[in-house]
């Protein structure tokens, strides 16, 4: 039973991450360098600022911007690059498909040499890529280009994460940790104590809130907070409050998600009468990829790290070691060469190997007096936190994770809380098997990630029946058919309702926005906050005017007979999609305090570059399953006949939302996109695109 769960497991992370090489492989090999970079997976003619650097862990630094010699401005285009992926630096005029430089070939000074390294620091002029190249000299091209790789870091935790549990499901009852036996039901879970005692720090917290808390508090292995993702944030950040000495690590599925909650925490009151009694919080990730906020950034590892009274072991090192690189990259006179040359790399690897011990011990010092300690799904599993254990586990946006990647954090914690919003999007799956199947499992609740809800079955009668349902009951293990079965699904298939709790009251929807959601997704439960019920654009900061257009919190622009085409990116059919004549709609609207949404990557490119030059980044502009959207905005959203699951997300929205797009297509999209049309004719404030 045990083997045939995880082995389906390993087969299809195996398909997803060959789907993910091979895509990356057949675009470096028959896309030339023009189309790569105009799908931002490469930047060409770059310049390299400077190679002397060192990063944590030792890593070179090597900066690159684009150089007045080769382009009109030092901004950098649309592109894909964030911090953490992987890339290669390699020669300009070298294909695509270069082979990356390995150690044998290391001391070749071809102009095809190529280096791979993680993307560590991204500006609007400079993106930082940090190298690691212990063993050879480095004769880096100049000018050079930068190509995106595929990112296989990811999948190895996630395959060693899966070994780790077949061990320990095989190991029986002779493991100890009774969390993982109610995940692997090997037994069932614990009842919930209804009497806990929490204390709460919040008095705005609404009842929801408060039992969802009590909730968690109360399960002893496992519990489950269902709720759009708004709502778990502001549950997560007062559940962290109550451990009682207790050690808790945050984890979500995007850096974005673990970021909220740190902001919250860090404006959980102080008390300024017992410092010492304040709450110690460490974000593990890169700094560059955090919410560019000070009090983010300072809560970060990297500058704990350095700010630390130990600090001072590795800084003498760290000077020593970029000083060295400077002589060899000759900026400190001219470039040393033979065995001269070959003895400062040798300093080199010996200067980073020490600077690596030091840094470690710096950084077990900061992890071990943090109280909570915030990181990605997968990042759980970085040489960092190798070794630290848990009192309890969170993970937020646990419906958009694969359950290969969740598992990560789990084994190092005693008590797990999956918050998560299985009507949102569902984790993303490139591979074609895990693609086709839309096998869910099922429960007494809307299927994950399904379409629609069409009557109220889940009544409160129904509720307290199936409360009472033995938990002994208890279905097996069985094994999975797609990675977009999560582990909050698995869960809720095999404990029903019980496993998990639904916050009722949303802080962002105006009630007009939020009623067709509620009705067809969450059992005409979901109801708006009194401050956001009746929240319009009018109610918008530096809003003076009375117009009547700014009363409107829904607007459809129809676009259905006015001809507009899609555009296909690139030559093929199923490439991504731009409207030209619908984005210029969206371009005609006030840019203040508006996010651009669109369901596809070329149409978010061509807004791009419409926009950005002069709006610059104020203007948020993105993909449904990406872009982060502000409280304070109104959306203006550009749908097509896309996922459903993107199309629910744009719900979770507070201001007022704009809605262009063709009626008589999107009504083709399916079911939900259909009574969708049907709910924007009869309750929206409809105009008509090619009516003046």
């Amino acid at each position: 039973m045990f083997s045939e769960f995880f082995n389906a497991q390993r087969n299809l992370l195996a398909r997803e991450r060959q789907e993910e090489v091979d895509r990356t492989s057949l675009l470096l090999t028959h896309t030339d360098a023009k189309h790569l970079e105009a799908k931002g997976l490469a930047l060409g003619s770059l310049g390299i600022l400077s190679s002397s650097s060192v990063g944590l862990d030792g890593k070179m630094l090597v900066e690159l911007e684009r150089p007045a010699a080769y382009h009109p401005s030092p901004l950098f285009p649309p592109h894909n690059f964030r911090p953490g992926d992987i890339a290669r630096i390699q020669s300009n005029k070298a294909s695509t498909s270069a082979p990356t430089k390995t150690k044998k070939s290391a001391t070749s000074s071809s102009p095809s040499d190529a280096y791979e390294g993680v993307v560590y620091r991204v500006s609007a002029t400079r993106i930082v890529v940090a190298l690691e190249n212990d063993e050879a000299d480095l004769n880096l091209p100049d000018p050079c280009r930068l190509v995106q790789l595929a990112n296989s870091v990811t999948f190895d935790r996630m395959d060693k994460a899966i070994d780790d549990v077949e061990r320990i499901a095989e190991a029986g009852n002779s493991t100890g940790n009774p969390l993982h036996k109610v995940l692997l039901a090997q037994q069932p879970r614990s009842r919930v104590d209804k009497n806990v005692d929490v204390t709460f720090f919040d008095d705005k917290m609404n009842p929801s809130q408060r039992q969802a808390v009590k909730f968690c508090l109360g399960s002893p292995e496992v519990a489950c907070i269902h709720g759009p993702p708004e709502l778990i944030l502001q549950f997560t950040s007062v559940s962290q409050s109550n451990p009682k000495a207790q050690r808790v690590l945050v984890c979500g599925a995007s850096n974005l998600s673990v970021d909220n909650i740190l902001e919250r925490l860090l404006a959980l009151p102080k008390d300024k009468n017992s410092p010492q009694n304040q709450l110690k919080i460490t974000r593990v990730g890169h700094p560059a990829r955090v919410m560019a906020k000070q009090e983010i950034i300072e809560a970060t590892l990297d500058v704990q790290a350095s700010t630390s009274d130990q600090a001072a072991i590795a800084k003498d090192v760290k000077k020593e070691l970029e000083d060295t690189l400077a002589v060899l990259n000759g900026k400190k006179g001219k470039r040393p060469r033979g065995p001269e040359r070959k003895k400062l790399w040798e300093d080199v690897r010996s200067l980073r190997k020490e600077y690596r011990q030091r840094e470690g011990r710096v950084v077990s010092s900061v992890l071990s007096e943090a109280q909570v300690v915030l990181a990605t799904c997968h990042t759980a599993g970085s040489k960092q936190l190798r070794n630290l254990q848990f009192d309890v586990v969170i993970i937020d946006e646990a419906t958009q994770a694969m359950e290969a990647v969740c598992w990560v954090p789990i084994l190092k914690g005693k008590r797990l809380i999956l918050a998560g919003d299985p009507m949102q999007l569902p984790p993303t799956v490139l591979s074609e098997g895990s693609s086709r199947s839309s096998a869910k499992p099922k429960t007494n609740t809307p299927k994950g990630n399904s379409t629609t809800q069409t009557e109220d079955d889940s009544s409160d009668e129904e509720d307290a029946v199936e409360a009472e349902r033995p938990i002994s009951q208890h279905q097996a293990l069985t094994p999975q058919h797609s990675l977009s079965v999560t582990l909050f699904h698995r869960l809720e298939a095999m404990y029903g309702r019980s496993i998990k709790h639904m916050l009722e009251i949303q802080y962002r929807m105006n009630d007009e926005i939020c009623a067709f959601p509620s009705k067809t997704l969450y059992y005409s439960k979901l109801q708006g906050h009194e401050d956001v019920k009746k929240h319009r654009l009018s109610d918008l900061p530096n809003i003076e005017t009375e117009d009547e257009d700014l009363s409107t919190p829904l607007v459809f622009f129809d676009t259905a007979g006015c001809d507009y085409y899609e555009r296909a990116d690139g030559d093929a059919d199923e490439g991504s999609k731009r409207n030209e004549n619908e984005a210029t709609i969206a371009i005609n609207l006030e840019p203040s305090q508006v996010a651009l949404i669109t369901p596809y990557q070329a149409q978010v490119a061509f807004l791009t570059a419409a926009l950005a030059p002069k709006y610059g980044p104020a203007l948020e502009i993105g993909t449904v399953d990406c872009l982060v959207r502000s409280n304070e905005k109104v959306s203006c959203v550009s749908v097509r006949r896309r996922s459903t699951q993107q199309t629910i997300r744009l719900f979770s929205n507070r201001s007022p939302q704009c809605i262009v797009g063709d009626s008589s297509t999107v009504s083709h999209g399916g079911q939900f996109l259909k009574k969708w049309m049907a709910f924007l004719e009869e309750n929206a404030d409809v105009r008509y695109a090619g009516i003046e």
